[in-house]
C-alpha cells in the first residue's frame, strides 16, 4: 500500500514538477551562493603553503617571519606570491600557522572557558536554575576536553557549506506539495467513500498514507541535503572529513605576530564529540527529522479538514508560525527559539552550542527535547489519522421493516 501511495503520488504531473523544479532551484541558488565566495577561493594554496610547513619547517618559518616583520614595519606592498594575487601572502602564512597548533589551541580555549565559567558556578546559589545550568555546560566540556582531539591539518569549506541556508526553504515546498496532494487525492478520486465503508480498509488505507509520507519526507531532506553538499563540494571543494568538528572555523583574525592571530570559532564549543563526517549524518538526520515533522502535521490537517485550501491554510500557518519562532529574540525567549524547523536546518543555530532550556527548574539538552517533540507530534499525529481518518462508516439497509 506504501508503494501503491508513492506511485499515485508521482503519477500527477505536477507533483513530479514541484519537486524536480525545487530540487534544481535548490542546486541553482547553492552555485549562486558560493560561486562569489569561489573567487577567493584559497584552498589549493594553503595546501601549497601547508605542504611548505611539513617538507620544509625551516623555510617556512624563515619566510614566515620575513612576512610578519615586513607587515610590522609596514615596508611597501604585501607579496601575494603564493596566493597568485588572490590575497596576502601573510593571510596564507597565518592561516597554515592556525592550522598548525589547531588542537593545542583548542584545549587552551576549552581550560580558559571552563575557568571563567567554574569561577562563575561559584558565586551562584546552588538551588538555582543557573547553578544547575553552569554545572551542566561545566561537565559537557570537561568531558569535550577530555575526548576531541583536533587534526593540525587545513580545514575549508565546511564554513561555506553550514553558511547555506536557501535549503529548508525548498525542502519545505516539495514536502507540503507531497504532503496535502497524499492526504487528499482519495477524496478528490471519489475513493474516500469506498475506503469509509471498508471495514478494514479505513484504517490500512491511513497507515499507509501516513508511513508514505513520513518516509518520503525522509527521503526528500537527505537527497536535497546531499544535493547541497555535493554542489559546495564541487565547486568550493571540501577538506577531509575525518578531522573533529570542532576544528571547523569561519575566519582568521591577524595580528602583528603569529602569537596573536586566532581563528574566529564557529564550531569550537559544538556538543557532539565527532569527525565532520559524523557530525554531517547527525546534522542530515534531524534535517530529515524535521521534514517528516512538518510533513506530518500537514497531512494530519488533510485529515480533519478535507478541504485542499483549508489544509493548505493550516501548512502554512504552521511553517510561518515556525519562521516567526525562528526569529525571536534569545533575550526574551531564551534556548526555546531554537526549537523550529528552520533552525534545525542550520548547524550554526542548533549544533554549535550546547544549548538547554529551563524545565521545572533543571536544564535540559535542547537536542533531547527536539527528539521528544518530534516522538510526541509524530505519535500524536498518527493516532489522530488512524481515530479519524480511518473510521468505518457503516451503511445500514431496511428490508421489510427491520433495519439491519
Amino acid at each position: 500500500l506504501v508503494y501503491y501511495e508513492w506511485k499515485k503520488l508521482f503519477s500527477f504531473t505536477f507533483v513530479r514538477m514541484i519537486v524536480a523544479l525545487m530540487l534544481v532551484l535548490n542546486i541553482a541558488m547553492a552555485i549562486f551562493y558560493i560561486h562569489p565566495l569561489n573567487a577567493y577561493n584559497v584552498n589549493g594554496e594553503i595546501e601549497t603553503v601547508y605542504g611548505l610547513y611539513q617538507t620544509d619547517p625551516d623555510s617556512f618559518r624563515a619566510q614566515y617571519d620575513t612576512l610578519i616583520q615586513k607587515w610590522y614595519n609596514d615596508e611597501g606592498m604585501p607579496s601575494a606570491i603564493y596566493s597568485n594575487g588572490k590575497i596576502a601572502d601573510r593571510s596564507l602564512f597565518f592561516t597554515v600557522e592556525c592550522f598548525a597548533r589547531a588542537d593545542a589551541d583548542y584545549h587552551d580555549q576549552m581550560d580558559a572557558f571552563l575557568a571563567k565559567t567554574r569561577a562563575f558556578h561559584q558565586t551562584l546559589t546552588t538551588a538555582s536554575y543557573n547553578y544547575r545550568y553552569q554545572n551542566a555546560i561545566i561537565e559537557k566540556y570537561e568531558a569535550l576536553n577530555e575526548t576531541v582531539e583536533i587534526k593540525n591539518e587545513p580545514v575549508y569549506g565546511w564554513n561555506e557549506y553550514f553558511g547555506y541556508s536557501a535549503e529548508v526553504i525548498f525542502v519545505l515546498i516539495a514536502v507540503f506539495a507531497c504532503a496535502i496532494v497524499i492526504g487528499m487525492d482519495d477524496m478528490q478520486t471519489g475513493f474516500l467513500s469506498i475506503r469509509s465503508a471498508s471495514v478494514r480498509g479505513g484504517r490500512s488505507t491511513v497507515a499507509a498514507k501516513f508511513t508514505a509520507v513520513t518516509a518520503l519526507c525522509f527521503a526528500l531532506a537527505i537527497v536535497f541535503a546531499l544535493s547541497s553538499l555535493i554542489t559546495v563540494g564541487v565547486i568550493y571543494g571540501l577538506s577531509d572529513s575525518g578531522n573533529a568538528i570542532q576544528a571547523v572555523f569561519s575566519d582568521v583574525v591577524h595580528g602583528k605576530t603569529g602569537e596573536e592571530s586566532s581563528k574566529i570559532d564557529l564550531m569550537a564549543f559544538c556538543p557532539l564529540p565527532l569527525t565532520i563526517a559524523e557530525f554531517l549524518a547527525v546534522f542530515f538526520l534531524q534535517k530529515a527529522m524535521a521534514a517528516v515533522l512538518c510533513g506530518v502535521v500537514i497531512f494530519t490537517a488533510t485529515i480533519f479538514c478535507k478541504r485542499y485550501w483549508l489544509s493548505a491554510a493550516i501548512g502554512g500557518s504552521f511553517l510561518f508560525l515556525q519562521h516567526i519562532i525562528s526569529g525571536l529574540d534569545v533575550i526574551t525567549a531564551d534556548q526555546w527559539k531554537y526549537l523550529n524547523v528552520f533552525s534545525v536546518f542550520s548547524a550554526k543555530d542548533f549544533l554549535s552550542r550546547f544549548r538547554c532550556v529551563d524545565l521545572f527548574g533543571y536544564p535540559a539538552d535542547l537536542l533531547h527535547i527536539f527528539y521528544a517533540l518530534f516522538l510526541l507530534i509524530v505519535g500524536l499525529s498518527f493516532l489522530a489519522c488512524m481515530l479519524f481518518g480511518g473510521q468505518h462508516k457503516r451503511k445500514h439497509r431496511h428490508i421489510n421493516g427491520f433495519k439491519g
